[in-house]
């Protein structure tokens, strides 16, 4: 054996008779790594120092790894194999030790520990006592130890134990310390002769074994600044060995025993942790231990009324005589979002219940989800009381006038309160409306309206006030209204007329915190809408937007910057009437501005030929088709939507090349429905209007832009508007 390994030494360039050594260890000690087989070597030949010994062998740096003085052993006269099996040789993701894959965690790689009888006994090196989670000697109950106190074991002695101060280690420095359940195993499995009370184990890796111990004392304990030191590895791994050796029951019992679990009050903090604690054993690796440890969370949860949908919750659920909502989802063929919406409407709580998050639910409750169910509407049946067709439902669904309750296997059904919801109407005033009374459904098809925006122009008491409500006959036609009698009463109930902040976000410019720090100021005013939502009032944001501006649109009157225009106002002596910030916009007073500086924003040419194009579409609007309304937005634009919401478009004024710019967004996420109705129309991009330029936002969505070139006469105001017009109608063809 000696003569091929010198051969093979020869062959590679290393020649064994060349090297300063002359004496070699006996044969390799029992569990002997290379390193410290290494140091008998040094003091077998009289060498200085261990490190000098492996310089004279071809090694250099400070730090000899292992890997390097196993390539180095593997060519001159020594039991190579067991060097190899004894030492902690790197392999992917870690240490390979005796065939049992580590990772470098579990593998103490700073100052060396001893074990003082096991060298009193033996003066050679055992490589288990570089594992983290050992801490004591299984075979003699001593603790393993650095050193002595301020004096560390110095590999670089060439005796093995011997601090850096000369000292040597023996019985004389032992600590008396038994060893753990865990040190018994791990060297028991190390050494091929486990004992029989960790047979359950036998057949897992013992990386496995170490991590799932760790996972069950840190559920147990839960610190949230856990650090990967040696000290907390072996604290944890030793913590959790115990019920992992015997055990579901006992991990159950370690993990339901858990301070931060028994707390009776409810803590925001506390459910955070419980999320959490699924990432913990996420972070195991998938095996039969990970699946135990996860079935033993659940069951505590389950049992402690703090169980979610994640973990296999199913057999727990059966113990506790409630059901999972996930479970309910899947009998019922609805999704958990609309088992939600279902629990609502029954009166089950299930968004604001923080013991249980929402996930198991019991008899009672389920029981009152499934009448719900039950009484649920068909889309037919409803569109039949309300006496209008499929279509018409769509367009009070798009309307937020009824609100779909859930869909079924392609049906759409609806709860009855929503229903009942439309018709709670409040009667106008006799002397106030004429004496015509006609159904809400003439009223529809004599002005052109949908029964969507009809029924919105009652409630909002647009031109039409509520006279009687027949209940046996379907809706539409029971409702009798009449027109008010003079112009000044349609023009007192308009002025009640809301629109949501994100609009008059829009019509103002105010970005960011500005609408909420003019409504504090009083500048805009705002109300409760029909579904309890905050709303803006119209008339507010009129009368805002006829006496203030934006301070940038001053800036290029005032040749400066636009973000620069409020400081040169400021020479004016002309302030802000909100205060400034980053997500504040400036606003100020247009004659205040005007007799500071002479300057009219509103007697720019390009802003005049904005209200005469104005003005046209609402006469178009009136004559041709009253399908759409119009509104000023930014002072540079004009915004077009249709009164059933299905479409708009901006018409923009661009000073710069002196043109209008008629665009139109086509996006799956901004403006989910009308892209679909594109997709389902089956034209191509550029088909919705013939001649605009194509321009694409990302993803699949897209920009249809029309330019138009303007002039200052009346002409290019008719022109325009019959192209917007035109545009309106090609997009109120789309299906």
């Amino acid at each position: 054996m000696t003569i091929a390994i010198m051969n093979s030494a020869a062959s590679n360039g290393f020649d064994v008779d060349m090297v300063p050594v002359r004496a070699w260890p006996e044969e390799v000690k029992e569990f002997e790594p290379v390193y410290g087989w290494f140091q008998r070597l040094a003091a077998c030949n009289s060498a200085l120092s261990t490190p000098s010994l492996c310089y004279s062998l071809g090694l250099e740096g400070k730090h000899f790894h292992t890997a390097s003085l196993l390539d180095i052993a593997s060519q001159i006269p020594t039991d190579y194999r067991s060097l190899e099996q004894n030492s902690p040789v790197p392999a992917d993701l870690g240490y390979l030790l005796r065939g049992h894959p580590l990772p470098p965690r579990f593998i103490n790689k700073g100052v060396r520990r001893v074990c003082p009888t096991c060298l009193e006994e033996s003066r050679h090196y055992r490589v288990w006592w570089d594992i983290s989670v050992m801490e004591s000697c299984p075979l003699h109950d001593s603790q393993l130890i650095y050193g002595l106190p301020g004096d560390p074991v110095d590999w670089r002695k060439v005796v093995v134990g011997m601090t850096q101060a000369g000292v040597l280690i023996d019985d004389n420095h032992a600590i008396s310390k038994p060893a753990s359940e865990l040190e018994k195993y791990v060297l028991g499995l190390l050494a091929g002769n486990l004992p029989a009370e960790y047979e359950t184990l036998c057949q897992e890796e013992l990386s496995a074994v170490l991590a799932a111990s760790m996972t069950i004392s840190r559920l147990h304990t839960y610190e949230e600044q856990y650090r990967h030191t040696p000290q907390e590895i072996s604290r944890h791994a030793n913590a959790g060995f115990s019920s992992l050796n015997l055990g579901f029951d006992a991990v159950v019992k370690q993990i339901r025993s858990a301070p931060w679990l028994a707390s009776s009050e409810r803590d925001d903090s506390r459910d955070a942790k419980i999320r959490q604690a699924r990432q913990i054993i996420s972070a195991l690796e998938p095996s039969h231990l990970r699946e135990l440890i996860v079935e033993a969370y659940a069951q505590v949860r389950a049992d402690l009324g703090l169980a979610s949908e994640a973990g296999p919750l199913r057999s727990h659920a059966c113990k506790q005589t409630r059901t999972l909502e996930t479970d309910l989802a899947k009998d019922l063929g609805l999704s958990r979002r609309q088992i939600r919406k279902v629990a609502i409407k029954a009166g089950v709580d299930v968004n604001k219940r923080k013991e249980n998050r929402a996930v198991l639910l019991s008899e009672e409750d389920a029981q009152l989800i499934r009448q719900a169910l039950d009484r649920a509407i068909p889309a037919d049946k409803i569109a039949d009381s309300l006496g209008c067709n499929e279509s018409e439902l769509d367009q009070l669904v798009s309307a937020r006038a009824i609100k779909i309750g859930f869909r079924k296997d392609g049906v759409r059904y609806f709860f009855g309160d929503d229903r009942e919801a439309i018709t709670k109407l409040d009667p106008s005033p006799p002397d106030k409306l004429r004496s015509e009374r006609i159904t809400l459904r003439e009223f529809a098809s004599r002005r052109g309206y949908s029964l969507s925006y009809a029924l919105t122009c009652l409630r909002a008491g647009r031109s039409v006030g509520l006279v009687s409500i027949d209940p046996g006959v379907p809706f539409f036609d029971a409702v009798v209204v009449a027109c008010f009698r003079t112009k000044h009463a349609g023009r007192r109930r308009k002025a009640t007329r809301l629109m949501t902040k994100a609009k008059a976000k829009a019509l103002t410019g105010a970005r960011g915190q500005t609408l909420e720090q003019l409504q504090d100021l009083g500048l805009i005013r705002s109300r409760t809408g029909a579904h309890g939502q905050e709303m803006i009032c119209c008339a507010s944001v009129e009368q805002f937007r006829r006496r203030y501006a934006r301070a940038s649109l001053y800036g290029k009157a005032l040749e400066v910057d636009p973000r620069a225009a409020l400081k040169q106002l400021a020479k004016f002596d002309v302030s802000p009437v909100n205060e400034w910030s980053k997500r504040i916009v400036s606003f100020v007073d247009k004659e205040e501005v005007f007799a500071a500086t002479g300057i009219e924003l509103d007697s720019r040419p390009q802003y005049q030929l904005l209200e005469s194009v104005a003005e046209k579409l609402m006469a178009l609007e009136g004559e041709r088709r009253p399908s759409f309304t119009i509104e000023h937005a930014y002072e540079d634009k004009i915004f077009i939507e249709a009164v059933s919401r299905r479409w708009s478009f901006y018409l923009t004024l661009n000073e710069s090349n002196a043109s209008w710019e008629i665009e139109a967004l086509f996006d799956p996420v901004v403006a989910p429905g009308r892209y679909r109705r594109f997709r389902k129309s089956g034209k191509t991009q550029q088909e919705i209007w013939k001649g605009a330029v194509v321009q694409e936002t990302g993803g699949d969505g897209f920009k249809l832009v029309d330019p138009l070139h303007f002039k200052q006469d009346q002409e290019s105001v008719v022109e325009i508007a019959e192209r917007v017009l035109r545009r309106a109608e090609e997009l109120y063809d789309l299906p």
